[in-house]
Parts: C-alpha cells; sequence; structure tokens
C-alpha cells in the first residue's frame, strides 16, 4: 500500500504505526529512504519482537557536523519481555533526539504491550516535541472445527494518544517585530478488530473480519507571542473521524514456493502531527484491493503485488502565489500500480536485494481546486526504485552498496542516490563502521509533508557498534 515517508521516526507517524498494527500480522515496511542494510541501530527503531537479554550502543562522527548515538536494552523472562530504546542524532542545522520504551506480556496467542514515546526534533528556530504513549492487546484462539471446517478467531484493539507542540517564526507577525508562533494540540487513535481464518482446504485459507478504527484531534491552539510577551488564543476546529469496515484476504499455496496472495480493506489515514501543523487537513479514508503471487525458491524470495484504490479526503499538494507548496484535501482520488520486492542470496556471503513500485495515483474530484482534476498526485512519486548488494564475511568485513530512485514529485525533480557502508569485527562484539551517504551528493527534497524535508547531504561517517549477543 502506497503511504507518505515520514522522516522523523518514533510514534510521531502516528499513521504508519497504528494502522499498520490494527492488522493480526505485525508487518515492517522499510521506506525509500531508509539505509540499505538490515541494521536498526544504524536506520531507526522499528517494530519488532522483544527477544532476550541484550545489550546494543552505537557512536559515530561525521562530516557536516553530523553525530549519532543510539543505545537499545532488552530483558525477557518467562511471558514478560521489557524494551528501552534512545537515539540522538544531529548534522548541520538539525538535532533529534528520540527515547521509547515497551513492555510486552503474553505469548504469540494472547498478549499486552504498553508503550511510551518522547521525541524532539530542532532546526533553527523551528522546534517540534511529541509525547505518546499506547497499549495494544492481541488474542488468537487454537485451531476449532465448527461444520467441517477449521477456525482460528482472533480480535485486538489499541489506543495511542500523542500530544505535541511546534514552536518557530510567525511569518504574519514580522512586520511587527521579532515573534513566534506555537501550536500545542493533542490526538488519539483507537481501533479494534475481529477476524476469522478458514481453512477451506489445505491449500486455501480464507481470512474475513471487521476492522473499527476512531481517531480525534482533541484540543490545539495558536499562542502568538510579540515583543511585548501579550498572547493571542485563535481555537481550531475540532476533528474527529470513525471507520468500521469489513477486510476479506486469502492465500493459496500452489506448492511449497509458490502461494497466490488477496487482501481487500479499507482504512483510517489520519494526518501526522506535522501535517495538521502545516495546514488543518482532514484523515483520508482508503479502499485498496491488492492481489499477487509470493515465491520462495532456495536461495530467491521475491512477491508482487497488483494494487487499486480509491481515497476519500486525500492530502494533495497546490502551488501558493508565491511558488510553495500547500497541503490541502481533495475529494477523490484513485490509484494503480505494482509494488515488488526480491532477494536473492547467491552464496552464504552474497545478497543482494531489488524493490519497484510504479503508483498511478490520479486526483479524480476536487472541488476547490478544479485545476488538481485528473493529474497526478504531486505527494505520489509514479516510480520508486531500490537496489543493494552486501558481502558478509564476518571474520574478514561487511560491504554494502545501495542506490535508490524516486521520479519527480512535488514540484522537484527526479532524483538517484547512492550509499555505501563498510564494517569491520573488531574484537568480540565490537565493530567499527564507515558509511558513506549520498555518495554523489545529489541535493533532493525527500518528502513535504515533513519538516525534516530535505535530503541528506553528501555525509562521511566513522563509527563504534557493540552488541552483547556477539561476544
Amino acid at each position: 500500500m502506497i503511504g507518505r515517508v515520514l522522516r522523523v521516526s518514533g510514534w510521531l507517524s502516528l499513521v504508519a504505526a497504528t494502522v499498520s498494527s490494527a492488522q493480526p500480522a505485525e508487518e515492517a515496511h522499510a521506506s525509500a529512504d531508509a539505509a540499505p542494510w538490515d541494521d536498526e541501530l544504524l536506520t531507526g527503531p522499528h517494530l519488532r519482537p522483544i527477544l532476550g537479554a541484550r545489550l546494543e550502543a552505537l557512536v559515530a562522527a561525521g562530516t557536516n557536523e553530523t553525530r549519532n548515538a543510539a543505545l537499545r536494552a532488552t530483558e525477557r523472562s518467562g511471558p514478560f519481555a521489557v524494551e528501552l530504546d534512545g537515539h540522538t542524532e544531529g548534522r548541520e542545522g538539525l538535532t533529534h533526539h528520540d527515547a521509547n520504551g515497551r513492555a510486552r506480556v503474553g505469548n504469540a496467542n494472547a498478549r499486552l504491550e504498553a508503550i511510551g514515546d518522547y521525541n524532539v526534533l530542532e532546526q533553527g528556530a523551528l522546534s517540534l516535541t511529541t509525547r505518546s504513549y499506547g497499549a495494544r492487546g492481541l488474542l488468537l484462539s487454537k485451531s476449532t472445527r465448527v461444520l467441517g471446517l477449521d477456525h482460528e478467531l482472533g480480535l485486538g484493539g489499541g489506543a495511542v494518544e500523542l500530544a505535541g507542540d511546534v514552536t518557530d517564526d510567525d511569518p504574519e507577525m514580522e512586520p511587527h517585530g521579532k515573534s513566534l508562533r506555537t501550536l500545542r494540540g493533542k490526538h488519539r487513535y483507537i481501533d479494534a478488530y475481529i477476524h476469522d481464518t478458514i481453512r477451506v482446504i489445505e491449500q486455501l485459507d480464507i481470512r474475513g473480519g471487521f476492522v473499527f478504527e476512531h481517531w480525534k484531534w482533541l484540543t490545539s491552539y495558536h499562542p502568538r507571542h510579540d515583543d511585548n510577551e501579550m498572547a493571542e488564543e485563535i481555537a481550531v476546529p475540532e476533528a474527529t473521524e470513525a471507520v468500521l469496515s469489513p477486510r476479506v484476504s486469502a492465500i493459496y499455496r500452489v506448492d511449497d514456493q509458490i502461494a497466490l496472495r488477496g487482501d481487500a480493506f479499507r482504512t483510517l489515514r489520519p494526518p501526522t502531527f506535522e501535517e495538521i501543523y502545516a495546514a488543518q487537513v482532514r484523515p483520508e479514508v482508503v479502499s485498496t484491493l491488492e492481489l499477487g503471487p509470493r515465491i520462495t525458491a532456495g536461495p530467491l524470495e521475491a512477491s508482487t503485488a497488483v494494487f487499486w484504490s480509491e481515497s476519500a479526503s486525500p492530502l494533495v499538494a497546490v502551488r501558493s502565489a508565491d511558488g510553495s507548496a500547500a497541503l490541502v484535501n481533495a475529494d477523490a482520488s484513485h490509484a494503480t500500480g505494482v509494488d515488488t520486492a526480491a532477494s536473492l542470496r547467491a552464496t552464504k556471503s552474497w545478497r543482494a536485494t531489488v524493490g519497484y513500485t510504479y503508483a498511478h495515483s490520479i486526483i479524480t474530484r476536487a472541488d476547490a481546486y478544479p485545476e488538481l482534476v485528473a493529474t497526478q498526485s504531486a505527494l505520489v512519486p509514479r516510480h520508486r526504485a531500490t537496489a543493494a548488494v552486501t558481502f558478509d564475511e564476518p571474520k574478514l568485513v561487511t560491504l554494502t552498496g545501495a542506490v535508490r530512485y524516486v521520479s519527480r514529485q512535488l514540484y522537484d525533480g527526479a532524483y538517484t542516490v547512492v550509499d555505501a557502508l563498510a564494517m569491520r569485527k573488531l574484537a568480540g562484539g565490537v565493530a567499527g563502521y564507515l558509511s558513506v551517504d549520498n555518495i554523489f551528493d545529489r541535493r533532493y527534497v525527500t518528502n513535504a509533508t515533513a519538516i525534516d524535508a530535505n535530503g541528506i547531504p553528501r555525509t562521511i561517517a566513522i563509527g563504534v557498534r557493540v552488541d552483547s549477543a556477539k561476544f
């Protein structure tokens, strides 16, 4: 499913975390702007299982005033598991700090998890701080035979609440002297699902159920401060959206190597805190159909999905009179395309991965902006491709080279970025690494809806990584 890439990590990307968590399976989707190597301390935290006792740390520094440090500690005892994660990074003109924790109790069939996160991003006069907390629960039944068919029932739900504030220069007050504008607010996302997985025949499973999603912008105001420290509060209209949707998916196993998958669902895509800060936009409601094969044949793993979607109130970009882009809601849009990925482990040491997404996203209705109708959405690039090759010989060196291509989006030209990483074990669980991001120093915009919209310039960094699991 095609979504907007958010460069600010943690639970600020409320949509990505909550929409995917409404589904029974926890699936991680790497963005086109993520680093090519599968090391979460290098690329940022993702939702994942909490394993046994482990301590990981990373420290790095480089050009463009780059500095990076990360620490993660996990502990597991029977059904109880805890994870603490901290990360700080900076480069010229920007700093980002994030700390989060997770606590989980239960097993694969019944579990409860709580999450908290604190996130700070500073860029020039702009400062963004978010605080969030949430909880999720999951319950899966054992296989039960009813009317001659095997059934597995599942239900779950969760809630996430995020509060934050953004402060930056207020252009409307600039003629009257230096002034800051602050937006403070809080929003909440709640979801619940129930489904039944039926083994129709040995090769065919069908899952059907319902998903309820509710999002609400709870409070917000714009305090404006002038040089005399006077303030004016301006109310922001309350925003809320609720969706109750059926969901049907199926998997047909042709043999041990080929499976055909299909999925039909409707989901709520709330705006992020950054998007509400930029413009008072409404949530989107997206109906999607996905079909495609998944192949596992020895060293080759590949999957392809053809998708079709219809969006109500899609977020789009329009060009303002001064040439800048403004975020607004259109009335409807339609998208078709294909998403494919493959990995090949040619030998024990060599692994190659490729990915390609084609998205033809057309605005079909925009009563307030008729000039947008029948045009490609500026927020969705039509082509996106990635490729990476890794040589991993632990006793010698680990080398990774990667390239990613994104076609024109939001009035900005297409770009191709090449990255590289070299890592060598020093002693025990200690390894040193050298990374080069954006080798050819391509200037580009990654995401117009994020505060940190500009791509990373050429950056060379050297660091040390410690992993207790490898001692």
